[in-house]
């Protein structure tokens, strides 16, 4: 997709959309193609984006993108920006893939803070 091609460019939904539809076709390069323009067009802080951003990274990537889908969550948590349950899934199955239990644990607790979901821990 053209940025701007016809005088027209993608607003932040449709680049969260055509991130979700890329993963869902696990088109990773496209993906990363649509971060670019998000970053380009300054969405890259749009929650929807964010959150797209974080799955396909989550999912599809090797230790430097989880470390990158970390840095997203950051940044999201850093702009005020509220991570649904689905973005707190998906870095805590990074944490794990990674081995950063520490990591882990305190986004487990910022997850509980956040009233998303009640602690089901069983001891």
């Amino acid at each position: 997709m053209q940025t701007g091609e016809n005088g027209i460019s993608p607003d932040e939904y449709t680049i969260a959309i055509m991130i979700k539809a890329m993963i869902v076709q696990s088109e990773i390069a496209e993906c990363k193609q649509f971060h670019a323009i998000a970053v380009k067009s300054r969405y890259y802080t749009d929650a929807s984006i964010g959150n797209a951003l974080i799955t396909m990274y989550s999912k599809h990537g090797k230790n430097r993108r989880y470390v990158e889908a970390l840095a997203l969550f950051l940044d999201m948590k850093l702009s005020g920006i509220k991570p649904d349950v689905f973005i707190f899934i998906g870095i805590l199955t990074t944490c794990t893939n990674i081995g950063w239990l520490r990591i882990g644990k305190i986004v487990h607790g910022n997850l509980i803070k956040s009233v998303l979901v009640v602690d089901a821990r069983y001891d």
